[in-house]
């Protein structure tokens, strides 16, 4: 576990100097055992008006970040006061054990502060293995410097830093006490001026760029590798090594050379997929963003909640939802590749839980593109449980991995071209009573160096047929693709590198110019859809 601080000067001005940076966080490499004895922090917070959310991230791009979406509220992370790091099998105990012992750091100056949350996520596996995804890591969580959250009339605001250095001797109880008391008016003063300037800068509004336009509906020529490796996967499921295995594509694009607005990316994920929750990380420039319908594990106090959604129909404007819902409910197909998840998620949570309920028959949810047999499952903890070690019991669940799943695990390190990544892996926050949300990282798309990777998979069963489960994936990527156009690209290519990927792609400031006009593709648009 690495446990790293902010750097209070020389890695560039704080935000409340210079209005654009928080200051850059050092940091170790990952697994490495770097604790900060000294290291303590004063949490404070301050209420007002209520500001676009989507926007605070573009008013500091210079800084890590995250932006996280839940009912009733949204939650904004700027810069880093610490941060959490793990890699390999034990990466999830190395998580827990960190964070209790940063929290037992933080003290929270008032009672009726929102409770301070770590934000981030992991990747699919337990160690990254592409240069792509490593500024990411394997696994990382986040106390934000500056944590904002978005109600509806109104926006908390808290700040996090350093309160002592543990060389200093220790002081009289007056001492500490006055010192406690300037830390936190020092700490007040400077949240206030953030509060302030983002008052000023983030309006609410309809970020540039995202108002209605034609885009084109890319269809790509089925991958011939990839409709052999669902062949393969059939074969393995009929010889009996697998149950069921998700075998994933990803396109990469060229997006021109400067990085797309956060609020632009924001507002096109609310456009192509309102349903679902929306999220962004930025890590050293990148960004992992996504709208995803599916949530892996909620847990408040004694009380847990999990997903199973598996099953998929693409959304045809000639057939009534109806009518839809009831093919997916009839599809013997459908039907086996859901109830292998609610089976796994069962007997997972079963050891942990004193009880563990599911409807006897799934419901249908329907999405913008594409409807999901859903099954809703709630239980109850034996004792509490972090919900880390709940994220680790259900990671992956056979929606995006397989069933057996050490044997599906293996097939998709053997056959897949790419690394993952945090792609279908656990993103969200937990606070310091292990309580949290993880959703599973779907219909998301990694934008770096100028550069869009797209990511999308299907459930491979044994009555799979290759070209229905390319048009499956191409059916999920719909949202995405409307997206990429929409940002300037003029087109993807198919497969695991990016050195294939078309010319530079017109810049992305013309899709923030409320007017330009969409790029019409690479030739591969076959139609156009609202």
């Amino acid at each position: 576990m690495t446990l790293t601080r902010v750097q209070r000067s020389g890695a560039g001005p704080r935000l409340a100097e210079a209005g654009d940076r928080l200051g850059r966080l050092d940091r170790p490499g990952a697994g490495s055992a770097a604790h900060h004895d000294d290291l303590r922090l004063f949490c404070v917070a301050q209420r007002g008006p209520r500001v676009d959310a989507a926007r605070l991230l573009d008013l500091w791009p210079e800084d890590d970040g995250v932006y996280w979406e839940e009912s009733g509220a949204e939650w904004v992370g700027l810069g880093v006061a610490a941060e959490l790091r793990g890699e390999g099998p034990g990466r999830f105990a190395q998580l827990v054990q960190g964070a209790a012992d940063l929290f037992s750091r933080l003290e929270v100056a008032q009672d009726d502060a929102p409770r301070p949350r770590l934000f981030g996520g992991l990747s699919f596996r337990p160690t990254i293995y592409e240069s792509l995804w490593r500024r990411f890591g394997a696994a990382s969580f986040v106390l934000p410097r500056v944590l904002v959250r978005c109600d509806e009339d109104e926006s908390t605001w808290m700040l996090a830093v350093p309160s002592s250095g543990g060389s200093q001797a220790p002081a009289a109880p007056e001492a500490d006490a006055e010192a406690g008391d300037e830390i936190r008016r020092s700490a007040l003063a400077e949240l206030e001026r953030l509060r302030l300037r983002a008052q000023r800068l983030a309006v609410v509004g309809r970020p540039p760029g995202t108002g209605p336009r034609t885009t084109p509906a890319v269809r790509n020529v089925a991958d011939e590798q990839w409709l052999r490796g669902v062949r393969s996967a059939v074969a393995a499921i009929e010889q009996g090594s697998l149950e069921k295995v998700v075998l994933a594509r990803r396109e990469v694009v060229a997006l021109g050379r400067r990085e797309p607005s956060v609020a632009a990316v924001l507002a096109l994920l609310q456009q192509q997929a309102p349903e679902s929750r929306r999220f962004v990380v930025r890590r050293s420039g990148a960004l992992f963003v996504g709208a995803t319908p599916e949530r892996l594990v909620r847990r408040r106090g004694l009380d847990v909640e999990t997903v199973a959604l598996a099953g998929t129909v693409h959304r045809r404007p000639e057939a009534s939802l109806a009518e839809l819902g009831g093919q997916l409910m009839a599809s013997s197909k459908d039907r086996h590749e859901h109830d292998l998840v609610v089976s796994a998620l069962r007997s997972w949570l079963q050891p942990l839980c004193s009880s563990v309920e599911v409807p006897a028959e799934p419901g249908v949810r329907a999405l913008r593109y594409l409807l999901h047999l859903e099954t809703a499952i709630h239980a109850e903890l034996k004792e509490p449980v972090h919900v880390l070690r709940l994220v680790e019991a259900l990671h992956p669940t056979p929606a995006v991995g397989g069933r057996p799943r050490a044997a599906a695990v293996a097939w998709i390190d053997a056959h897949e071209q790419f690394d993952r990544g945090w792609y279908a892996a656990p993103v969200g926050w937990f606070d310091a009573n292990g309580d949290g949300e993880f959703h599973v990282a779907l219909r998301s798309l990694l934008l770096s160096e100028g550069r869009g990777y797209l990511y999308a998979g299907a459930g491979i069963v044994d009555e799979s047929v290759a070209e229905l489960e390319f048009a499956e994936t191409e059916d999920k990527l719909q949202g995405i693709h409307a997206i990429v156009a929409q940002l300037g690209a003029p087109g993807a290519t198919d497969g695991a590198g990016a050195g294939d990927a078309p010319g530079a792609a017109a810049s992305a400031e013309a899709a923030l110019e409320p007017n330009a006009p969409s790029e019409q593709g690479n030739g591969r648009a076959v139609d156009a859809t609202a």
